[in-house]
């Protein structure tokens, strides 16, 4: 089995691992951010069916890359305290970029932070489990990081070059939070740029995880 999966063209691959991990996600997010799908707020049974189709996505697709000879080393996940610590520097780093674009953005056009901020309001649920959201925004941000971030970089730079391969790792992760609307192009897309830079320039995976889940522990908590 193991011999006929690594067979496969590099580009069948890669299709099947983006395709599967963010394919359903990415109509999901189509249908609701053109209003044919009515988004609903971030409850405890909400985050518990993402955490458990990334869990199942996620484990299928590693075990798959598994026998197509990838290894957590190849793409830089080596947690460690240190890489941790770069963790909280990167969240910092991002959100310093993030503020800069919100304030700017309030600046120029104060409804449309206005627009955006009650968006985000409606995506938090009146109550939900602390232990649930630090759990499923783990799950999240390691689903993530690894094949939007690690993977497709990884595939992607050797033969298409560094900006090639941030630029489609930045695409995908904005096509699956179209949903947010002008949160998506204030918030992620800012985000998915620093996140994709630094992975290029140093491939340590960690980090990503550790401030990606730390972001959206922060953005379902904080009112």
């Amino acid at each position: 089995m193991k011999d006929t999966s690594q067979s496969l063209p590099a580009r069948f691959e890669f299709c099947v691992v983006v395709g599967v991990a963010f394919g359903y996600l990415i109509v999901l997010s189509l249908l609701r951010g053109f209003g044919l799908l009515h988004q609903k707020a971030f409850t405890d049974n909400a985050l518990l069916a993402i955490s458990m189709y990334e869990l199942v996505v996620g484990g299928a697709l590693l075990s798959f890359l598994w026998l197509r000879g990838w290894t957590p080393a190849k793409i830089g996940l080596l947690p460690t305290f240190k890489e941790t610590g770069i963790g909280l520097l990167l969240l910092i780093a991002a959100n310093i970029v993030w503020g800069a674009i919100f304030y700017t953005t309030y600046f120029i056009s104060p409804q449309t932070i206005a627009h955006m901020l009650e968006t985000a309001a409606q995506l938090k649920a009146q109550t939900i489990s602390v232990p649930l959201v630090a759990g499923s925004s783990f799950v999240n941000a390691a689903f993530e990081e690894i094949f939007v971030t690690g993977y497709i970089i990884t595939a992607l730079k050797p033969s298409r070059g560094t900006s090639f391969a941030i630029n489609v790792s930045v695409a995908i992760r904005l096509l699956y939070h179209l949903y947010q609307g002008q949160m998506a192009v204030l918030g992620v897309l800012p985000m998915g740029l620093v996140y994709a830079f630094w992975y290029a320039r140093s491939g340590r995976l960690w980090p990503l995880i550790v401030a990606h889940a730390l972001q959206d522990v922060a953005s379902l908590l904080v009112r």
